[in-house]
């Protein structure tokens, strides 16, 4: 609880970096490019402290057997945070280094795809009673993928100084894989969802 409680504290913290960020490139930029460097690595820390804390508070939850209904709700809520507040920022050029917003087209098929799960949820428990969202593999790699295409994004400086060629193609990629990941999750979510419709169907008590 108190890890979930701690990454929802964080979210602010990673977008005031990146605005922080923002503000000093589009101002004396010669003079604050130190700075810019600093705020932009100081929100790569935060967000993948941020995600590691995710994977640690699910880990110590089942292995302490201290999973709680609030811990239930919260962690999603602050999953989503972490990833949406990103993707939100990150598709701005103002707010991404230069180059490699993230685009548009990659959001609206994040954010499709989690109201799509919402809207099916409350169809489910509308018509059940009660809905299971369980976790998947292909849920597991989507968030995978998110996660990986925000860290990327934050890095591409590096990646452009290693090589321009090596950092577009790689920033290509996880594009795309991160395209077909959601697309993956949101049938999987849609599979699980029906079978729990039908499976009501055929046994309505």
């Amino acid at each position: 609880m108190a890890i979930t409680l701690l990454r929802l504290l964080l979210v602010p913290v990673f977008l005031w970096l990146l605005i922080l960020a923002a503000t000093q490139r589009n101002g004396e930029a010669a003079r604050m490019s130190g700075a810019i460097v600093a705020a932009r690595q100081l929100a790569l820390v935060v967000f993948v402290v941020m995600a590691v804390t995710d994977i640690l508070d699910g880990h110590l939850a089942r292995r302490l057997n201290q999973i709680t209904k609030l811990g239930t709700f919260l962690d999603p809520i602050a999953d989503k945070l972490l990833v949406s507040s990103a993707f939100l920022i990150l598709v701005f050029p103002r707010f991404a280094p230069a180059g490699f917003a993230i685009p548009w087209p990659i959001l609206w098929g994040v954010y499709q795809k989690d109201l799509c799960v919402l809207i099916g949820a409350g169809v489910v428990k509308w018509k059940v009673g009660k809905v299971e969202i369980n976790a998947s593999l292909p849920g597991k790699f989507n968030t995978a993928t998110e996660v990986a295409l925000v860290i990327a994004t934050l890095l591409a400086p590096e990646w452009i100084r290693i090589s321009p060629a090596f950092a577009a193609i790689f920033l290509w990629s996880l594009w795309h894989l991160t395209v077909l990941a959601t697309a993956a999750a949101a049938m999987g979510y849609s599979i699980d969802g029906a079978r729990q419709l039908r499976r009501f169907a055929e046994n309505p008590i």
